[in-house]
């Protein structure tokens, strides 16, 4: 498939993520049953998952979201984290889950939490479709992850190579 102009490979089928996604439902909804939780969902890429794992909780949950990026129109990641869209609402003395589409070096979260911290949550959890564990420098507890993936460039469900690609349903990695 083409991209711009970059080939890809599918990588990771739409059963295959819908499957998973169903799995870190369950556990969610059990460790946080009768608890107060906030989804936190960064977008843009973070809605696609977003969306599918909220309608699988058996548990009810706020909504919120925020913009941040790192990466801009580049394949990889800048390394700097800037505030697109900031938070709307309060925060404070919640349990927050930062749903997000992938975790790379772990700069977005690692600056997400501290704001977060800054504003008084009860506690933060991270769920995230994929982590490129070969290249997470972050201390942070990652509890609930769909995909631990290769330090590849991927697209599809979310992720997208300078804002194309999103909409797919599969995720798909760059050919060799």
């Amino acid at each position: 498939m083409r991209v711009k102009d970059k080939n890809f490979e599918l990588y990771i089928d739409r059963a295959t993520i819908a499957n998973r996604i169903d799995e870190l439902a369950r556990q969610i909804s059990s460790d946080y049953a009768g608890k107060d939780l906030l989804a936190l969902i960064v977008l843009k890429g973070g809605m696609f998952f977003g969306v599918e794992l909220l309608t699988k909780l058996s548990i009810p949950c706020d909504i919120e979201t925020i913009r941040l990026s790192s990466y801009g129109s580049q394949m990889t990641s800048s390394g700097v984290v800037k505030t697109i869209m900031g938070l709307q609402g309060e925060v404070a003395n919640r349990n927050v889950l930062i749903i997000e589409d992938i975790v790379d070096t772990g700069k977005t979260i690692k600056t997400l939490h501290e704001l977060l911290t800054e504003k008084g949550v009860a506690s933060i959890a991270v769920a995230a479709l994929t982590l490129k564990h070969e290249v997470y420098k972050g201390t942070i507890p990652l509890p609930y992850i769909g995909f631990r993936i290769p330090n590849k460039f991927v697209i599809g469900f979310g992720l997208d190579y300078d804002q194309h690609g999103r909409t797919l349903p599969d995720i798909y990695q760059l050919a060799e």
